[in-house]
């Protein structure tokens, strides 16, 4: 944040404020794009009326100077617009404090601007509306903070109160009655934009708030609550995206299917409880032992768990059921009904690569059929499918 001019946001974090502030310069850009073309079509339109009028006179030079104002605003909206067209295909994080502080200059500059077009045009006392209207629709269109705003705001009023007080062009009535205009005017203004630009902080917080709780209900949905791992929902999920990953890639995508053995005489014997804790450590176990971030465990049912291997040949699949294998029977998870005294696992390995036009069931058909051989075999062992 620290490249940053004026950009801290209270209550968000470092990232979320950048995003929130990137955010805010894109609309911004957005909405200076059409206020800019409305006030630049105003300006040719008052421009045209006042000479085709006859309203100003071009030879006489206060009016010239009107005349200045109007060719001078409509040529710098035009190089506004321009900028705005071109930044909205270019704007990045890393230059929108330049960009910020373009849209600034150039609000300040339309502002002072005003202030000339005050002082020129009207020797009467009193605001003309274009003024109040411009100051108005900067208080209301662009998304400023509190100190963005009045960067903006004070300096043509600086100027605007150092020519009152210091030409003494006006009579005392006259300039109380600008100043205290102008300076009401100003002060509404950045009043109102700041609780604008407050308002989206609220709102985008409550976003935020509201995102983290989806990610939260989501993940809670796709964790298994008892052994904390990813359960059958999520498996499905991940199972039907790795497959088409696979039909793109044209690479392997291996499946295991892996089964607790005994483990209704496990529960017989030990009880549920201690079969709960049971498939905790099993699945620890196995978590432990995908060390690939793409491999993942889920709990598909019951005592059965499940693992899908990316980018994984059946032989290679079948070394890390293997080492499933031996880690489950290394950790030692006391069940006398087995015929090791510990207990045990059998996995069937089956892998293909993906296809648009079958489905990845094919996977858990052929994993299914060598778990059942494994444990018809003898289980505590590792089977892999081979048409």
């Amino acid at each position: 944040m620290k490249n940053n001019l004026l950009v801290k946001v209270p209550g968000l974090k470092a990232d979320e404020q950048r995003r929130f502030i990137f955010s805010n310069l894109k609309d911004n850009i957005s909405r200076l794009k059409l206020a800019g073309l409305v006030f630049l079509i105003i300006e040719i339109i008052m421009l045209a009326w006042l000479l085709l009028g006859g309203i100003i006179n071009p030879a006489n030079p206060a009016d010239s100077t009107i005349l200045f104002l109007y060719a001078g605003i409509i040529l710098f909206l035009s190089i506004y617009l321009l900028f705005f067209v071109y930044v909205s295909k270019k704007a990045k994080i890393k230059n929108m404090t330049f960009i910020r502080l373009f849209i600034i200059t150039g609000l300040m500059l339309v502002l002072i601007w005003g202030v000339f077009l005050v002082l020129f045009e009207h020797t009467e006392g009193f605001l003309p509306s274009a003024y109040i209207l411009i100051m108005m629709s900067i208080g209301i269109i662009p998304y400023l903070n509190f100190w963005e705003i009045s960067v903006t705001m004070i300096p043509s009023q600086i100027l605007i109160t150092l020519y009152v007080v210091t030409t003494r062009s006006f009579n005392y009535t006259a300039s109380t009655n600008i100043l205290f205009d102008s300076w009401s005017f100003c002060l509404i203004s950045i009043l109102i934009s700041t609780l604008i630009y407050k308002m989206r902080i609220s709102n985008y917080k409550k976003d935020i708030m509201l995102l983290e709780q989806n990610d939260m209900l989501k993940q809670h949905s796709e964790i298994d609550a008892l052994t904390g791992i990813y359960n059958r929902r999520k498996l499905d999920e991940e199972l039907e995206n790795e497959w088409q990953r696979s039909s793109r890639s044209q690479k392997p995508l291996s499946f295991l299917l892996i089964d607790l053995d005994h483990f209704k005489k496990y529960n017989d014997t030990y009880g549920h409880m201690e079969g709960d804790i049971c498939l905790k450590k099993a699945a620890t176990v196995m978590a432990e032992t995908l060390k690939r971030s793409t491999d993942v465990i889920f709990r598909y049912g019951g005592e059965e768990f499940a693992a899908i291997l990316p980018f994984t040949s059946l032989d290679a699949a079948c070394l890390v059921g293997e080492k499933l294998r031996k880690n489950i029977e290394n950790a030692q998870i006391e069940h006398v009904n087995s015929s090791t005294g510990y207990l045990t696992v059998s996995i069937g390995v089956s892998s293909a690569i993906g296809n648009h036009e079958k489905s990845p069931e094919k996977l858990c058909l052929e994993a299914d059929k060598a778990l059942y051989a494994a444990k018809k075999s003898g289980r505590n062992k590792v089977i892999c499918y081979d048409d």
